[in-house]
C-alpha cells in the first residue's frame, strides 16, 4: 500500500520564520539568517491538518522549527502519533561534510548531531543530510564526506535514528557520485530520492538510485501555464515501482498555487498511476 508524506518545503511561506545557518569562511563559523514569513499554523497544527488530510508521514525542514526546547519536541511527538503522522525525515539543507577545512568539517558535525539529538527527542526515523558542495566526482571530497558520514550514523544509531543522504547539492549531483559514497559509507546510511534534482538524462540517473531509496521527494514539475507535469511525475513513479521502491512517497510542491490542492492532485496521480503499474492497492 502506497503512504503518502509531505514534504514541509511545500509550506514555506506559511509555517513562520525560516531560520537557516550558513558557513561565514571570514570568521569560520556558522551565522544564522532567519528569513520572514507568517506563522499561518503552528508546527503542532500543521501535523494536524496532516493526519486529518488522510497524509501518513511528514518530512520536516530544520529551518522550520519555532522553538526546539524538550517540552516543545515532546509535544510534536504526541501530537504526531495521536494524528496518525509518522515523522519520517527531518532535513537539514545546510552544512558541508566535504568541506577541505577540517575546523569547519568539525563544526558541521557537531551541529548535525546537535539536530540528531533533536530528531530522537521528537520522534524523526531519519535525519537527511546533504553531502555537500564539492564537485561530483571528486573523490577525496566523497571520501571527507563518508567520514563524517559514518560517524553520525555511528552517533545516531543507539537513539533510534536513521542517517540519509540526497541526491542534493553539487557533489551528489549524479548517480554515480551518489552510489560511491553510498559504498564509502559501507551501508551505515540510507538515501533519499528526489524526483526533480538530477538536472541531465534525468531518467536513467533516478532508475540507478532509486533501488537504494528509503524515501522519496515525489516532486512535479510545473509547465509554463501553470499546470503540472503530470507525464513527467508519471515517469519518475513507474521508475520509483520498477526499482521496489515501498517506503514513503513524499510530495513536493514548490509553487505559489494552492498548496493542498496541488498536493492532492499529485496524491490522485500517483495512486492512478501506481494503481496501473502493478494493480497495487493505495490509501
Amino acid at each position: 500500500m502506497a503512504i503518502y508524506a509531505v514534504n514541509s518545503w511545500s509550506f514555506e511561506r506559511q509555517l513562520g520564520p525560516l531560520r537557516m545557518v550558513s558557513w561565514n569562511s571570514d570568521k569560520r563559523e556558522h551565522e544564522l539568517t532567519i528569513e520572514s514569513h507568517p506563522e499561518k499554523m503552528t508546527l503542532p497544527e500543521f501535523i494536524i491538518r496532516l493526519g486529518e488530510a488522510g497524509y501518513e508521514a511528514l518530512e520536516l525542514s530544520y529551518a522550520q522549527f519555532q522553538d526546539s526546547s524538550p517540552s516543545y519536541l515532546e509535544e510534536l511527538r504526541i501530537v504526531a502519533e495521536r494524528s496518525g503522522v509518522r515523522l519520517a525525515s527531518l532535513l537539514i539543507d545546510d552544512g558541508d561534510l566535504s568541506a577541505t577545512d577540517e575546523h569547519r568539517r568539525r563544526i558541521e558535525a557537531a551541529w548535525y548531531s546537535k539536530w540528531i539529538d533533536v530528531a530522537a527527542s521528537a520522534g524523526f526515523e531519519r535525519v537527511r543530510i546533504s553531502a555537500g558542495q564539492g564537485e561530483s566526482g571528486d573523490r577525496e571530497a566523497l571520501r571527507r564526506a563518508a567520514a563524517g558520514f559514518k560517524m553520525l550514523a555511528d552517533y545516531a544509531k543507539p537513539k533510534g535514528v536513521r542517517v540519509v543522504t540526497e541526491n542534493l547539492g553539487s557533489l551528489l549531483s549524479d548517480a554515480k557520485s551518489c552510489l560511491t559514497l553510498l559504498e564509502l559509507c559501507e551501508g551505515k546510511i540510507g538515501f533519499t530520492g528526489d524526483f526533480g534534482n538530477f538536472k541531465t538524462d534525468k531518467y536513467r540517473q533516478l532508475a540507478e538510485v532509486m533501488p537504494h531509496a528509503e524515501t522519496v521527494h515525489a516532486k512535479a514539475d510545473v509547465r509554463a501555464n501553470g499546470g503540472l507535469d503530470l507525464e513527467d511525475f508519471r515517469r519518475c513513479v513507474e521508475i520509483s515501482t520498477d526499482s521496489g521502491f515501498s517506503g514513503p512517497y513524499s510530495l513536493t510542491y514548490l509553487e505559489e498555487a494552492d498548496v493542498w490542492e496541488r498536493l492532492e492532485e499529485m496524491r490522485q496521480a500517483a495512486d492512478r498511476i501506481l494503481t496501473s503499474a502493478g494493480g497495487m492497492q493505495t490509501r
